[in-house]
């Protein structure tokens, strides 16, 4: 196998997260103290990883990655809806950039996007692409109550298309209306609550949902050059792509294309860390290794397996090295030593 690119690598700049916390008024605070002593655990084990050098470097090297393509991860100001998130997103891509420059044949990175106000976020994609060498933007999640689809971001959408550069969905938190509907009040500890709507499924599924309300939209008709990134394995739309022409298609005669091959020609796909055979054999079905990334989630999992999990996988030489470098290098523009 020739070089190995991870997509979905995060750092957190701490200070940043606090500024994002007391900005947010709406950010819940959690009185339960056995998910207080949960969540401190969690949140634990992925602190100290805003460095690019030291202990990512080390683990890179001892799992056999060659490159990480890095963005802002939780506590991102993207979200953030407060007019301080456009200077926010600045400081932390200014800062990325900088690290990558150290070490520029081993990281690469995504924009951090200020959705508050989005010609701003117009304005410093440009700057990201043009000036700090960046290969895209990641969102966290939806803006407020806003989805991506929504008219104030067609702008956005449209100048990646333009760039050529992809836009990285990556879940965020829900809404507390729809956390409380779904997955509160059951007979479980109030961890398992909080996991069940957050990242055992509840952010999995409204990221799936971003993307299926942009095909619906008819985004992708009318950009047919935007190219989407969507981790965990296309959370969830993929095993549902004949359903959505099925069911969906028959209300949805407007669109140029089937909901199934709009997903194809236009979204790209990553697992996240999630290395199962069965999550890959049916991502090679549905979408084809042309369509397929690698990530491993950096800190939120560490897998020992990254590289040889693929290595190891029933895949032809030249689908192999597709997912593991030559996608990445044709789809963000990537230039490997």
């Amino acid at each position: 196998m020739e070089k190995l690119v991870t997509v979905e690598e995060h750092l957190t700049f701490e200070d940043i997260f606090a500024s994002v916390r007391k900005l947010d008024p709406a950010r819940p605070t959690r009185t339960d103290p056995e998910l207080a002593k949960f969540l401190g655990s969690y949140f634990e084990s992925v602190q100290g990883w805003d460095q690019l050098l030291g202990k990512r470097l080390e683990l890179m090297d001892a799992e056999g990655v060659d490159v990480q393509v890095v963005s802002h991860g939780h506590g991102s100001p993207g979200q953030l809806a407060h007019p301080a998130a456009v200077d926010m997103c600045k400081e932390v891509n200014d800062r990325l950039a900088k690290m990558i420059s150290e070490v520029p044949d081993r990281f690469a990175g995504f924009a951090t996007l200020p959705l508050v106000d989005p010609q701003a976020a117009v304005d410093e994609l440009h700057r990201c692409v043009h000036e700090l060498g960046f290969h895209g933007s990641l969102v966290l999640g939806r803006y407020q109550d806003i989805f991506l689809d929504h008219p104030r971001f067609r702008p956005l959408l449209k100048a990646h298309a333009e760039l050529g550069v992809p836009l990285y969905i990556h879940p965020g938190p829900i809404l507390d209306s729809v956390a409380n509907a779904y997955y509160c009040g059951g007979d479980w500890p109030a961890s398992v609550e909080y996991m069940l709507a957050s990242s055992g499924f509840g952010w999995h599924a409204e990221a799936g949902v971003q993307v299926l309300r942009l095909i619906a939209a008819g985004v992708f008709d009318e950009l047919p050059d935007l190219k989407i990134l969507s981790g965990h394995w296309g959370e969830t739309l993929p095993a549902y792509l004949e359903r959505f022409d099925d069911q969906i298609g028959i209300a949805a005669t407007y669109l140029e294309r089937s909901f199934s091959q709009t997903y194809r020609d236009q979204v790209w796909i990553t697992p996240s860390g999630i290395l199962t055979p069965g999550q890959l054999n049916l991502a090679l079905t549905q979408v084809g290794a042309d369509h397929i990334l690698w990530s491993e989630d950096i800190p939120y999992l560490k897998c020992k397996n990254i590289r040889s999990f693929l290595q190891e996988a029933d895949l032809s030489e030249e689908d192999r090295n597709k997912i593991a470098s030559s996608n990445a290098v044709s789809l963000l523009g990537l230039s490997l030593a």
